[in-house]
């Protein structure tokens, strides 16, 4: 609200639009807000803003190609599926086109101890063949009394919808949903802390925050999507079960690769503490973290009886009888709902002919769990001087499996992992920062920042690709801790300088990472006329977040006419980067030929050439901005490495005519040298 309406003002807004060449916009945004003072000490305001934008993907890259074409020669193949399963078109530009509108309300009452506000914000759009909307809900409350240390009260409530609805007929992994199918995610934060500030002693202060966090995250959809099951084919359900042997069964188990449906609560207690004593400023940070989870997954009754038979086995065996015969019991309620007793049809009436059968069917069940995490952090800074503040910290954080990662299975419930140890991350950090002003002239300003940290993180959590039990005949991702630690070493670099009528920004990142690939960060096309890439999918489960091993900018411009004109540019670096790959690492079980488990191996993005970027704006009135840029201005072809389609099934293809395997190509090429027009207008 303090943004958009001026100091002495009751009302005001602002407005951008924006027009581009190679596929960019339209896209404008307009905000409206107003304030009435009440009395001296009360005010009353409201805002309202509504932006569209439009987003395609059907851009050209360096060099003057669009993204979409391919970059092997395709002039010899006449057949359309084997031309559609050979290109290297990182995309389909079409399925991609999207028009966003979105929307923020709210209301703010405020005086001179309290603050209490309402917001509401809606995002929606459409995106290849499923609609999506977004809406959040907001209350905030601080109550900070003006001569009162002890008391500043925060409590925030918020509720977040997330839906998406995918129409009769859309394809998903090359699958076609036979009816509609709604998914949705609904999160609640209620949030509760109050600060206190107290001195202690001269020179000292402690500044402290006692508060409550609860989140409760929800994911469900209106029905199972039976047919979007890998091992069928297209219009199949799990309850077409006309096969025979291991068709048949692989047929009749369900998979959880659509959103499994589950349920996160957080409760987390947490304290933060400031100290100050002279130079030195000390932040202990701690909480206490208290989840629990439940999912839904499938069990294909059969093999569940089989399961439980052979536990009440192994539990007899080992004396262990309670534990037996409370399985014995959940087995006989099983057979009393699903199982019964089909009489001779030449004797009815003998009970000892009979045939015991069950039904062939899956059976939804529901597990649970929790778990009690703690979690702390603790950072010392000096102020020996504007221009050198060293500081030094150390953390201790979890990262709990969520629904996802537990409940994701490709066949039946053998991928499913409830068993997932939390991550945890242990981070030391050393570095120092500075700023002042009046440097080398009388308004020039210098700020820089320089760290080196280390992290180790264990139970890192990722998948692989396993076979089941021998009954099942196989293979599932799996989510399972990484057996090793995750090493990740590196250092930052800032530097700003800003004298006015000229400015510089430089920053500088370098990092090592050692985490494995999963299995679902790649995949080939789902299309493939590979045999075996059918087994290889990943779902679009997973992307590879490891950072390039170093990038850089460096922003350069000036200004003229008092500020109202500038002129920049910035110079981008991508140094080399990780990708997954669809080559894979066998991993067997000890002393043997059987393999256990399926490794997807990565490889290098290489280094990206350096990209340009400039720009220049003029106010030619007041608080009315136009502003040109000129992106990627000597049109060089290039990968962003962290644009997610780098591992995409497209950057894999298959054709008989230039080998037998998949072969990997790298064609994800951001835009080339496109132009940008802006205005924003405040007022």
């Amino acid at each position: 609200m303090k943004d958009l309406v001026s100091e002495g003002k009751s009302v005001g807004g602002m407005t951008k639009m924006t027009f581009g060449n190679n596929a960019i916009g339209p896209n404008y945004m307009g905000m409206l807000g107003a304030k009435y003072q009440l009395s001296e000490d009360a005010w009353f305001g409201g805002l309202y803003g509504y932006s569209w934008r439009k987003i395609s993907q059907d851009y050209k890259i360096g060099g003057g190609r669009r993204v979409t074409d391919s970059s092997i020669d395709l002039s010899k193949f006449t057949d359309p599926d084997e031309i559609a399963g050979t290109t290297t078109s990182p995309f389909n530009a079409e399925h991609l086109k999207q028009k966003t509108t979105s929307q923020l309300a709210k209301l703010e009452f405020g005086t001179k101890s309290q603050t209490v506000s309402l917001s509401y914000r809606d995002y929606q759009s459409e995106l290849a063949g499923r609609s999506l909307k977004n809406q959040n809900y907001q209350i905030n409350y601080n109550l900070h009394p003006e001569d009162s240390r002890w008391l500043d009260l925060n409590v925030l409530y918020a509720l977040n919808q997330g839906k998406q609805q995918y129409k009769k007929g859309a394809r998903i992994n090359n699958k076609y949903l036979l009816d509609n199918l709604d998914i949705e995610n609904k999160a609640e934060t209620f949030n509760i802390a109050n600060t206190f500030r107290i001195p202690l002693f001269s020179h000292t202060e402690l500044e402290t925050t006692f508060g409550f966090n609860r989140l409760k995250n929800r994911y469900f959809k209106n029905r199972h999507p039976a047919e979007l099951n890998f091992n069928l084919e297209n219009g199949e359900t799990n309850e077409d079960n006309d096969a025979i042997g291991i068709g048949a069964v692989r047929k009749s188990l369900y998979t959880s690769t659509f959103q499994p449906d589950g349920e996160q609560r957080f409760n987390t207690f947490y304290w933060d503490n400031s100290l100050t004593h002279g130079i030195f400023v000390l932040d202990i940070n701690a909480n206490i973290n208290l989840s629990r989870y439940k999912g839904t997954r499938f069990k294909y009754l059969p093999f569940y009886r089989q399961e439980i038979e052979e536990q009440i086995y192994q539990l007899n065996r080992q004396h262990a009888y309670n534990e037996a015969n409370v399985l014995q019991e959940q087995l006989e309620k099983l057979e009393a709902q699903y199982c019964q007793y089909i009489p001779d049809p030449d004797d009815p009436e003998d009970e000892d002919l009979a045939e015991f059968e069950c039904a062939d069917k899956n059976i939804s069940t529901e597990s649970k769990g929790k778990h009690r995490l703690v979690n702390y952090s603790a950072t010392l800074s000096a102020y020996i001087h504007d221009l050198f503040t060293p500081f030094v910290s150390y953390s201790k954080t979890h990262r709990v499996p969520n629904v996802k990662e537990m409940f994701f299975s490709t066949l039946g419930d053998y991928g499913v992992n409830t068993d997932l140890k939390p991550e945890q991350a242990k981070t030391v950090q050393i570095g120092f920062n500075g700023f002042k002003e009046n440097i080398f002239t009388d308004n020039d300003k210098l700020g820089f920042k320089a760290l080196i940290y280390r992290t180790r993180v264990k139970d890192h959590i990722f998948n692989v690709s396993r076979a089941a039990p021998a009954y099942v005949r196989g293979r599932t991702i799996y989510h399972k801790n990484y057996d090793e630690k995750v090493k990740m070493n590196g250092f930052e670099l800032e530097l700003n300088y800003d004298m006015g009528s000229f400015y510089a920004n430089l920053a500088y990142a370098h990092q090592n990472n050692t985490q494995p690939i999963s299995f679902t960060d790649a995949s080939t096309r789902v299309d493939t006329a590979s045999n075996s890439g059918f087994n290889e999918q990943g779902f679009g489960a997973s992307k590879i977040s490891i950072l390039p091993r170093d990038y850089a900018s460096l922003e350069l411009g000036t200004r003229w006419f008092e500020k109202k004109l500038q002129i920049g540019g910035v110079m981008k670096y991508y140094g080399k980067s990780r990708r997954a790959s669809t080559k894979f690492t066998n991993i067997l079980y000890p002393n043997s030929t059987i393999e256990k488990e399926t490794l997807r191996r990565d490889e290098t993005v290489p280094k990206q050439p350096m990209i340009f970027d400039f720009y220049v704006s003029y106010e030619p009135i007041k608080d009315l901005i136009i502003k040109l840029e000129l992106q990627n201005a000597f049109d060089k072809k290039y990968t962003d490495p962290l644009d997610a389609n780098n591992d995409s099934a497209s950057q894999t293809i298959f054709n008989l005519d230039f080998g037998d395997k998949d072969i990997s190509v790298f064609n994800n090429y951001a835009r080339g040298r496109t132009a940008v027009l802006s205005a924003t207008y405040k007022f």
